[in-house]
């Protein structure tokens, strides 16, 4: 058993980490480490800070590639050319992946339409989503936990 501290930008938490979990996550309980943890919070009558039972840990450099289950993109209509969408298909076409692609459609009246591709599956890689950031806007594009809308 192990019991060690998580720090973030609000404050420290202590974290319970019994035998067989650190064993499998023990190289990534480093110091300096920077990792996202997920648990249960354990409060004992006799201690004033919950402690967090680690049931799982992953290295944030992982993080958006096992967690992001789509990508939305939002495109307004006005102005906008084939050769424009085609493009926007040959980025996504390249980093093919699991992740469900989402494109909102917004009409010249503010209408929005939500359009899920059926066959183009898309990878969250930061250098594709980053490149379609950069030719419409950092606000058209975002990642989803859940592949539905």
């Amino acid at each position: 058993m192990a019991f060690l501290a998580l720090e973030d930008f609000e404050g420290v938490m202590e974290l319970l980490a019994f035998g067989d979990i650190y064993e499998k996550f023990k190289h990534l309980l480093a110091a300096d480490a920077m990792v996202l943890v997920h648990g249960s919070i354990s409060i004992r009558e006799d201690e004033k800070k919950p402690k967090l039972r680690i049931d799982n840990v992953m290295a944030l450099s992982e993080t958006r590639e096992k967690l992001t289950k789509c990508v939305h993109v939002r495109i307004k209509t006005g102005g906008i050319e084939e050769s424009f969408i085609k493009d926007l298909r040959d980025q996504f076409g390249k980093t093919q992946g699991s992740c469900a692609l989402f494109i909102h459609i917004v009409t010249g009246q503010n209408g929005e339409y939500l359009i899920k591709a059926k066959n183009l599956t898309v990878s969250p890689v930061r250098e594709v989503i980053d490149l379609i950031r950069d030719k419409i806007g950092k606000d058209n594009v975002w990642l989803g936990k859940s592949a539905s809308a």
